[in-house]
């Protein structure tokens, strides 16, 4: 990049030719270099005014003799990065992390998350200003600085965007567990473990679509369940929008002759909540009516 500072290895140097301190030359700016014994002299390129190749060759001494080396070296601007989606995903890693910046180019990338580097096909340029990294496997829950490098793990951007790994969502119940098919708006409340607040914060009833969750707390979520044809489907939640919990928890959609709805549709325990039913599609002629709470009856 253009700040400098990217170590540069040159090679096939003969140590026993340098007799005093080795330079290495990008254009007109120098900077020491360091001679290893296996051949190799190490530089740290300085910073540059924009994006450009320069020659660099290496001098030694005070009137910078010529060694006779010379390569190319390409500068170029950036990248940045300020944005990752999701911002949180499972300790399991496996999640498609979108890096928003910019200046970034060619195919392949690098991606860090705390120490750990992804790269090959866990990495890779989508746009000029779009990097997608797939989480990496996270030994304990907590935020960590995701970087960018395109030039083989030399330089990393350095803009420390968080990303959190958390535990995945649980689902254990849900109340009700049933409803009406065919239609939309019922509410529903997930019951669980490690829901995390978040915009993505979601619920899925079957294996497509989804819906936005309200979060309650760590382990109440409250989700509308989509209109869905008669039948048993599984609940599920999601922490970011893209990785689900693998719950055994079901809601059943069933037939029925009206439609119904009741608000609100929470209370506290201590009861006295009034509760208003209300039915359409299934006449208005109604005698003797009850309402059952789970399994007591108030008329």
């Amino acid at each position: 990049p253009s700040r400098g500072g990217t170590m540069m290895t040159l090679r096939g140097v003969d140590a026993s030719e340098v007799e005093s301190g080795v330079l290495c030359m990008f254009g007109e700016e120098s900077v020491a270099g360091a001679v290893g014994g296996d051949g190799t002299v190490v530089c740290r390129s300085p910073s540059s005014a924009g994006a450009g190749v320069v020659s660099v060759r290496l001098s030694e001494g005070a009137d910078r003799r010529d060694l006779g080396q010379s390569v190319s070296f390409e500068y170029f601007e950036g990248p940045f990065i300020y944005d990752v989606r999701p911002t949180i995903g499972g300790l399991s890693g496996g999640t498609t992390v979108s890096v928003t910046g910019a200046g970034f180019f060619g195919v392949s990338a690098e991606c860090r998350f705390g120490a750990e580097v992804v790269r090959g096909g866990q990495a890779r340029v989508v746009t000029s200003s779009v990097v997608a990294c797939v989480s990496p496997v996270a030994g304990a829950a907590g935020g960590v600085a995701v970087e960018v490098s395109l030039n083989g793990g030399s330089d990393f951007t350095n803009e420390r965007v968080q990303y959190v790994y958390g535990a995945s969502a649980v689902v254990s119940s849900v109340m009700p567990s049933r409803g009406n098919s065919g239609v939309s708006g019922q509410v529903v409340t997930v019951i669980g473990s490690d829901f995390q607040h978040g915009t993505g914060l979601s619920c899925r009833f079957g294996v497509t679509g989804s819906v936005s969750g309200l979060y309650e707390s760590s382990s109440f979520v409250v989700c509308t369940a989509p209109s869905r044809t008669a039948g048993s489907v599984r609940v599920d939640v999601s922490n970011n929008g893209m990785d689900w919990s693998e719950s055994q928890t079901r809601f059943l959609y069933e037939h029925a002759d009206g439609v119904w709805s009741l608000s609100p549709s929470r209370g506290p325990v201590k009861g006295g909540t009034p509760v208003v039913v209300s039915v359409s599609g299934a006449g208005d002629s109604y005698s003797g009516v009850y309402c059952v709470f789970g399994t007591t009856e108030v008329a």
